[in-house]
């Protein structure tokens, strides 16, 4: 890659990440002023949802003081039940009330409560007012009249509100005290605590804060708003029981500012931890989304690099290849030219250049045959024809072919263990390996050798070790050599014929017959690759060493 091209890559890297920071800050600030957005939004509708809960409930009592807040017109008993009747009519709860009562009240001139007020039975199902003792049951809503001297309302601007009091069993009184115009007078109605808890306020709950299963908040009722208020409802037990727990909201409840009170808070403790965990999937999702781009871009650049490091490669191998098939063809060349002109009339010069026409012919031949091979590989065509092979034959010809090509001294010293097993294989393939291997270690080994190669085998594995007395291979190019293309810096350097494909044929035919290759080298101190295949079967090969 060139200088000018590595320069507009690291800006570009730069840009980016420049870009990726500014994106990354811009979220963090976008999410916050989401982050607030949600928070006012979500208190804004608990607040609209915990009124509409209030004034519903609230509802229920005012339209039973409406009901019960008579007229005094001439027959009190028939328009008590005149608007009960009207009031089950219209009403969701016809079971909430179970017994209505009129209390009246005379000038205090009498220290004696009973005579002071009078009480008589509102019926339900006929119209009547039948007077009846002061059961003790309704003793504490006597002492809350003689206490608070509510029945002397008739000096006050307006009449007082309703109030609420635990009656009986599962039962409250509702006493709502009549106008301020004619007699005074209280009905107090009987409310079913059941009906209350079990039915009104769980059906409100579910309408204005979701059904159970998909309900966000927790709440509950309390008969005042005292620290030590007693809880008449909540949504969970743990709620009902933790005092400590600071509500979200916290509304009245009935009419005229009764002592009721509702407590609502988010399942998760409270509205500010549930924004602040929205807040942080967001920053999450939105830095994993800004991390994802980075890492792609990474990817990309990395990708790009290796591309253009391999379409180098090609340049250079088809330059390589290039000049390797213009060597031999030009010597085929002039000596198959000199032949023909019967410029050699010498039996034993033509023999030697039939010989050198023989030599340059062979070295083609494998060049052109790695670049069939790697083809085929790539493309997926290469077809593996297996055979039982004895590993010892195809190595020692590959050898000897080796030793009768070259022109130099060519020492290679090969050992065989006894009894080999046979592998499954093919054999231009595993050649192939042999070829390649022994070549590179008599291309970089000293003075052309020696070469050293042993098979031997190794539990259910035959090994071919092949090494040299080189200089071994550089830290730099230990990672590439079974790249394709790839030739090491000592290749370059001393210009060593080759185009960078051997070692890329070696690794995927060793993977083709499920084996493996491992290369142990070190700077000067020569190279071994050791090559394993899976055995199938004992040969009858006998040690010997060539």
């Amino acid at each position: 890659m060139s200088l000018f091209q590595s320069q507009r890559t690291a800006l570009l890297v730069v840009l980016t990440g420049a870009l990726l920071l500014v994106l990354a800050v811009l979220q963090y600030l976008w999410v916050g002023e989401l982050t607030r957005f949600e928070l006012e939004l979500t208190e804004r509708n608990l607040a609209v949802s915990t009124r509409g809960f209030a004034l519903e409930l609230g509802d229920v009592f005012q339209n039973i003081g409406f009901t019960y807040r008579v007229r005094r017109g001439p027959d009190l008993g028939q328009e008590l039940f005149d608007e009960y009747r009207s009031w089950l009519d219209s009403t969701m709860y016809p079971g909430l009330i179970v017994d209505a009562y009129w209390i009246d009240a005379a000038p205090r001139s009498s220290p004696d409560i009973a005579e002071a007020f009078r009480l008589r039975r509102a019926g339900l199902d006929e119209a009547a007012l039948v007077p009846v003792e002061w059961p003790p049951s309704f003793d504490p809503i006597k002492r809350r009249l003689d206490d608070t001297g509510d029945f002397s309302f008739r000096t006050r601007s307006r009449a007082p509100r309703e109030w609420t009091i635990p009656f009986e069993d599962d039962r409250w009184a509702y006493v709502v005290p009549q106008g301020t115009l004619g007699p005074p007078g209280w009905a107090a109605v009987i409310l079913d605590q059941r009906v209350l808890l079990e039915g009104v306020i769980p059906t409100l709950v579910d309408q204005y804060f979701g059904v159970e299963d998909q309900r966000d908040y927790r709440l509950r009722l309390l008969e005042s708003g005292e620290p030590s208020a007693q809880v008449l409802y909540a949504t969970d037990t743990a709620f009902a029981a933790d005092a400590g727990t600071t509500p979200d909201i916290r509304r009245d409840i009935i009419y005229e500012g009764a002592d009721w009170v509702v407590e609502v808070t988010h399942e998760s403790g409270s509205l500010e931890t549930y924004v602040g965990w929205h807040r942080w999937r967001n920053l999450s999702l939105g830095f994993g989304a800004v991390i994802v781009l980075g890492v792609s871009f990474g990817f990309l650049v990395t990708a790009n690099r290796r591309a253009q490091a391999l379409a180098d490669r090609q340049m250079a191998f088809v330059a390589g290849v290039s000049h390797e098939l213009r060597t031999p063809i030009a010597g085929i060349s002039s000596l198959s030219q000199n032949l023909a002109d019967g410029v050699v009339r010498d039996l034993g010069q033509a023999a030697r250049y039939g010989e050198s026409i023989n030599t340059e012919s062979r070295r083609l031949n494998a060049m052109v045959e790695k670049v069939l091979h790697f083809s085929a590989l790539r493309s997926g065509q290469y077809h593996y024809e297996r055979e039982l092979l004895d590993i010892r034959a195809v190595v020692e010809s590959e050898t000897e072919a080796l030793r009768q090509s070259s022109r130099d001294d060519l020492r290679i010293h090969a050992t065989f263990q006894d009894g080999l097993p046979l592998v499954a294989g093919d054999a231009q393939a595993l050649r192939s390996v042999v070829r390649n291997l022994v070549s590179n270690a008599i291309k970089f080994g000293p003075g052309h050798g020696p070469v050293t190669v042993a098979v031997r085998s190794v539990g259910r594995e035959i090994e071919i070790s092949v090494a040299d007395r080189g200089e071994g291979i550089s830290t730099v190019d230990r990672a590439h050599i079974f790249e394709p293309f790839y030739r090491g810096q000592a290749a370059r350097a001393g210009q060593a014929e080759g185009s960078g494909l051997g070692l890329s044929l070696v690794r995927e035919f060793v993977k083709a017959h499920d084996g493996r290759i491992e290369v142990a080298t070190g700077d000067g101190d020569g190279t071994r690759f050791r090559v394993y295949l899976p055995a199938e079967a004992a040969g009858n090969s006998s040690e010997q060493h060539a």
